[in-house]
């Protein structure tokens, strides 16, 4: 699978996006080609507040977010702010785009993703392709 975030592309993906050492997220395709999403969902000290799996929320405390998912489409929101946790579309078979994203990793640091880049602790990634040779997306270490 390939994904593009911000204005990179990470191609041969398994769907998996890893920050600061922990699978966070898992972007896939279901049966029927609809685009499904699992996130563990963390606040700014790195408590683990919601988790969505497979477009479902296992568990969300205080009832802070939503999702809206159509079958080649999906946007995660924490309501109170209108914050988007993260944006992602069907782009073609295969190929996945993540549109925009700000979230917290397990170690409370934000991870922001928008059309030209993500940022993580301080980094900005732009303009770059990456092979993942069937990994996961690596974004912090």
């Amino acid at each position: 699978m390939e994904f593009n975030m911000g204005s990179n592309t990470i191609r041969n993906t398994n769907g998996v996006i890893k920050a600061e050492g922990k699978d966070q997220i898992l972007l896939e395709l279901g049966p029927n080609s609809e685009l499904l999403l699992t996130m563990d969902i963390y606040d700014t000290n790195g408590v683990h507040v919601a988790k969505v799996i497979r477009n479902v929320f296992a568990f969300d405390y205080k009832d802070r977010y939503r999702i809206t998912a159509k079958p080649t489409s999906l946007v995660l929101i924490e309501k109170e702010h209108k914050t988007v946790v993260l944006e992602a579309t069907v782009t073609d078979r295969d190929k996945i785009q993540v549109i925009q994203g700000a979230f917290y990793s397990s170690k409370g640091h934000l991870i922001e993703i928008n059309r030209r880049c993500w940022k993580v602790m301080g980094s900005t990634i732009s303009g770059m392709v990456f092979d993942s040779h069937g990994g996961a997306i690596t974004l912090g270490t």
